[in-house]
């Protein structure tokens, strides 16, 4: 995956965009072929990470640190790739998470780029993540009936202490995101993630505002994008900077998803339906947003537009029948032929 400009980008960089970054990171002891080896290695593990080779990067890292065994570009490197490459890896998140607290110590906060701060900040959210899930499932199976007191109580205590877990990596990963923010760097990706963590901590306040930055942020870039295609004359360019577009459109719907999730769940239901009404309008291909919209319209008593979305959603879904949204969208619209 190419990884993005910093004004577009969703979750990384580009190494050589930062050579200037780093070039005021002097080697010293070091001979004229260790320096010019160390370089190598330096736009070796680059330009493999941007080709997505994280394992070749990796190797590239290794020689590298072999020579400097501080060097920031280095390390930098080692930790964007086993974030990239973790997915659901609890291990190599693990070792992002070394890479990333190793790169934090190596400055004060403030002497810190962009990269650095936002790849620390999105690896301590992720492994909020992992323990707030963990913590979740460990709550539902205290709350099974195959559990004798024991159990129940085993599992609580456990669930508490990832609880505990995840909230401490919010707040480090928070922190850093609100950096950014006031620093006034990668914004999009500042206000969403921090919106994410709002979400998962139940702050509906806080995260319906993040929501709401994120989405001025991305209109901003909206428009900036569709100057540029307007503007290029190179084909090559128009599609790389059209699929940067296709990728903030994406984002707007994750976001607006969100947003109506939340208010739907706080009985904002005319919240929810603006939302539902937004993304629709951008495709009205999105079978959920349909049945969503008929549950919050549903809410609203009002139920004549509630069955034309019921039906829409019936019409254009691929769920099998079983399914229980399925199930629900055809008993509202029996009910409601039924009474007129």
């Amino acid at each position: 995956m190419k990884t993005p400009a910093p004004a577009t980008g969703n979750c990384g960089f580009t190494f050589a965009a930062l050579a200037l970054l780093f070039s005021s990171c002097g080697t010293f002891g070091q001979s004229d072929e260790e320096k010019r080896r160390l370089t190598l290695y330096q736009q070796n593990a680059a330009n493999f990470y941007e080709g997505e080779k994280y394992n070749q990067a990796l190797a590239e890292v290794e020689k590298g640190l072999e020579i400097e065994a501080e060097d920031y570009r280095l390390h930098s490197i080692a930790a964007w790739c086993y974030l990239r490459s973790a997915r659901g890896n609890a291990q190599v998140l693990a070792e992002a998470e070394r890479e990333f607290d190793k790169l934090y110590a190596m400055r004060s906060s403030s002497n810190h780029g962009a990269p650095v701060l936002l790849g620390y900040a999105l690896c301590k959210e992720r492994l909020g993540i992992m323990h707030h899930d963990r913590a979740q499932r460990l709550r539902e199976e205290a709350a099974g009936r195959d559990l004798d007191v024991e159990g129940r109580a085993t599992r609580n205590a456990r669930a508490i202490e990832h609880e505990n877990m995840y909230r401490s990596y919010f707040r480090d990963a928070d922190r850093v995101f609100q950096r950014l923010i006031a620093r006034g760097e990668n914004l999009r990706m500042a206000y969403k993630h921090s919106m994410e963590i709002s979400v998962l901590e139940g702050d509906y306040l806080g995260a319906v505002e993040e929501g709401n930055l994120c989405l001025q942020r991305i209109e901003e870039e909206k428009r900036y994008q569709a100057q540029i295609i307007s503007q290029t004359m190179s084909v090559a360019r128009e599609r790389e900077e059209r699929l940067l577009l296709q990728d903030l459109i994406e984002q707007e719907s994750r976001v607006r998803s969100a947003l109506a999730e939340m208010h739907f769940r706080k009985e904002n239901y005319q919240l929810a339906v603006e939302q539902l009404n937004l993304l629709l309008s951008a495709n009205p291909n999105r079978a959920n947003d349909y049945y969503n919209r008929a549950r919050a319209l549903e809410s609203l008593d009002e139920e004549e537009r509630a069955h034309r979305d019921y039906q829409k959603f019936l019409t254009i879904t691929d769920l099998p029948m079983g399914d229980v949204r399925v199930k629900r969208a055809f008993e509202f619209s029996r009910q409601f032929r039924g009474q007129h």
